[in-house]
């Protein structure tokens, strides 16, 4: 069975792979993979839940980026984590 996300997920890794200077096999790297997927489908998909709970965060993510800053901090985080963990 051929996974349809392969594709996605290693040119994923060979991106944040570069931004953190690792190689793309290294399981931060792929941790960080799932956390960027995780977190785009979440809120990419259910803007109306989000809406529903948290009335104008969706507005305020699109007005300041502010939800494409945190992705990229956590994601860079997921893929580099500090060495005293």
């Amino acid at each position: 069975m051929t996974n349809y996300l392969e594709p996605e997920t290693h040119f994923l890794a060979e991106l944040i792979g570069k931004v953190v200077d690792k190689p793309s096999t290294d399981y931060h790297v792929r941790f960080a993979v799932l956390n960027l997927i995780a977190l785009l489908e979440t809120f990419g998909l259910y803007t109306h839940l989000i809406d529903a709970v948290a009335p104008g965060l969706d507005d305020y993510f699109k007005k300041k980026n502010a939800l494409a800053k945190h992705i990229t901090h956590l994601v860079i985080a997921a893929a580099n984590p500090s060495k005293s963990e």
